[in-house]
């Protein structure tokens, strides 16, 4: 029996070894193959910064990486009809039921920034369902800023008495002049387009900028996405925010989580220790 003088064999994929396994070679190369594979948008180094500051861009990627996994999986992940359901809890079914105004009375509070169920995310979708922006518009930092849109201020700015957290809704924007004008419990502010960068889209915020405030109505998304973040002190606040309604979109699983986990931070403070003493040196009566 003639016996092969090589280690390898090839075949029209490449060499195999004596065991009939792909090489080193080979597997080095599907390695990199696998690396390179095209997203579902189709390209392979689809930069993610042009599709987050431009609504039309991302609504695109979401519905290609929505028909990609229908393709592949045969259902829709439960991320985007998490983010279906509120835009239409939002725009539709609250205000037709509870005759609340999409815009100023139902506030979308998100444990995490990030994610396809973040507060950005869900900006960017709800901004163009609530209130597209039309011809006069000016898109500075990251996102788009048109008359009727609600923003909040994220930095404290003591000459325009306008403070962190503080939710306004924008008047007019004059790109001639360079500024926009937005009114903050009745008073109007002007910001240079400049400015902007201390503006946010407000139709979705962090439960955490929500601290002390109230909404007639709050819908909260909660996902295992947010795993890092769900807590029962953080779910606690996000509910009592909402006077009249409040909402859970997302999973039963990521409720129980949050619901379970009580691990806070430990406090280390000399309270007791302060009490006690004040305690002991008042006199009795």
């Amino acid at each position: 029996m003639h016996r092969a003088s090589k280690q390898t064999r090839e075949t029209a994929d490449g060499p195999l070894d004596r065991r009939g396994a792909p090489s080193a070679a080979v597997q080095s190369q599907d390695a990199r193959t696998r690396r390179r594979r095209p997203s579902p948008s189709g390209d392979v180094h689809a930069p993610q910064q042009k599709w987050q500051e431009d609504p039309t861009q991302h609504r695109a990627h979401l519905a290609a990486i929505s028909r990609w996994l229908y393709n592949q999986l045969g259902y829709f992940p439960e991320i985007l009809t998490a983010v279906q359901r509120i835009i239409e809890l939002v725009k539709t079914r609250i205000p037709n039921r509870f005759g609340l105004d999409s815009v100023r009375d139902i506030q979308v509070l998100c444990p995490m920034n990030r994610g396809g169920v973040g507060a950005r995310s869900l900006n960017i979708e709800l901004q163009a369902t609530l209130n597209p922006a039309g011809d006069r518009k000016v898109e500075r930092f990251g996102w788009t800023f048109a008359p009727g849109d609600k923003v909040m201020q994220i930095e404290n700015d003591y000459d325009k008495e306008v403070y962190n957290g503080d939710i306004g809704y924008i008047d007019d924007v004059d790109p001639d002049d360079g500024e926009l004008n937005a009114t903050f419990d009745g008073r109007i502010i002007t910001y240079g387009f400049g400015e902007l960068d201390t503006l946010v889209p407000a139709y979705a915020a962090t439960i955490h900028k929500s601290q002390g405030s109230e909404y007639p109505a709050v819908v909260i998304p909660i996902m295992t996405q947010h795993y890092t973040m769900l807590q029962r002190n953080l779910l606690y606040t996000g509910v009592t925010r909402g006077k009249k309604l409040v909402v859970l979109v997302g999973q039963k699983k990521a409720v129980a989580i949050a619901v379970r986990n009580v691990s806070g931070r430990s406090r280390w403070s000399k309270l007791n220790e302060w009490l006690a003493s004040v305690k002991l040196s008042t006199p009795v009566r």
